[in-house]
């Protein structure tokens, strides 16, 4: 036995301990899991992940468990999931499915359901959103905060919601149309430093703006889409005022943060805003919330840095 295999074995070994205590069944068919708990099942399928170079030990160990990450989240949250699902019976997380959220039936998937409790119910910790509120959704996926955002500022109000990647368009516009809500306006193009086109690596929840030199070997990943600074944005469309702004767009969010306080603080906008700074760049070689909380402090703009499932900066 080989030491993947035996990491592999001692990784799912700890798995299927921590499915027991939760009274969980495992059925195992090649890389899909089905769990079952008091005639419920969930599907779950094993992340594959390419291995590129010979790894140290502790690296193997890493991406064996990055490559059971769903089961494991999955075992974690079954309950809730099945406490969120329309269907009380089975849910395939290898595929899209339904839930009850806050009164609407949404379309989506494990990547943004995760995100419910720490992320999206978590972007308003220091601002409570008010009935007649404008509100900018920067990285809208499939809706679900735009379309909780909405059922509070109510008809009076309104949501921007900005969603670059046409699968996820799809499905956002799908949820807005069956759930019949008025107040967002969705807009299909990405927040960046420029207005125009720019290159983007199709991923579904990862979906992000890449650099000119990026590569990839997945077919049809890489696409041109359209962008715009929301200087830009707000200025063509005359809107006066925002109340608050959520942006998770993927480690643009420096960039979005440089065109704000360049041209939208002058004119004084001054929204409340959580901008999710998680995000990993490259070229900086750290995740952005260092970076963005630098930029505000120096124009003399107090901002916290929290939440750490879903890190933001908070303004």
């Amino acid at each position: 036995m080989n030491i993947n295999n035996f990491l592999e074995k001692y990784i799912y070994l700890n798995i299927k301990i921590s499915a027991f205590l939760k009274e969980i069944k495992i059925i195992r068919n090649n890389n899909y899991f089905t769990l079952i708990k008091n005639n419920k099942k969930l599907i779950v399928k094993k992340k594959e992940l390419t291995w590129k170079n010979p790894l140290t030990i502790k690296n193997n160990f890493d991406k064996i468990n990055v490559e059971y990450k769903n089961l494991n989240q999955a075992i974690s949250l079954f309950d809730k999931l099945f406490s969120y699902s329309i269907s009380k019976t089975e849910i395939d997380l290898t595929k899209d499915f339904e839930i009850s959220f806050f009164g609407k039936t949404i379309t989506t998937d494990f990547e943004q359901f995760k995100e419910i409790e720490y992320g999206i119910l978590g972007y308003n910790k220091y601002y409570k959103l008010r009935v007649g509120d404008i509100v900018f959704d920067l990285g809208g996926y499939h809706g679900l905060y735009s379309i909780w955002a909405s059922s509070i500022v109510g008809p009076n109000g309104k949501i921007y919601c900005f969603e670059p990647d046409k699968d996820n368009l799809e499905i956002l516009n799908k949820n807005i149309k069956e759930n019949n809500i008025r107040n967002i306006i969705v807009e299909p193009v990405a927040v960046s430093n420029k207005t125009g086109e720019t290159r983007f690596f199709k991923r579904g929840h990862g979906s992000r703006i890449v650099s000119s030199d990026f590569k990839t070997n997945t077919k049809d990943a890489l696409i041109t889409i359209p962008t715009i600074r929301l200087s830009d944005y707000i200025r063509n469309n005359n809107i006066q005022k925002i109340d608050f702004i959520k942006a998770d767009i993927e480690g643009e969010e420096i960039e979005f943060v440089d065109d704000y306080l360049k041209n939208l603080l002058p004119g004084g906008i001054k929204p409340k805003m959580a901008i999710a700074s998680y995000h990993y760049r490259k070229d900086l070689g750290t995740n952005t919330s260092k970076q963005i909380a630098k930029k505000f402090k120096k124009n003399g703009i107090k901002v916290n840095i929290g939440n750490k499932k879903h890190l933001c900066v908070f303004v």
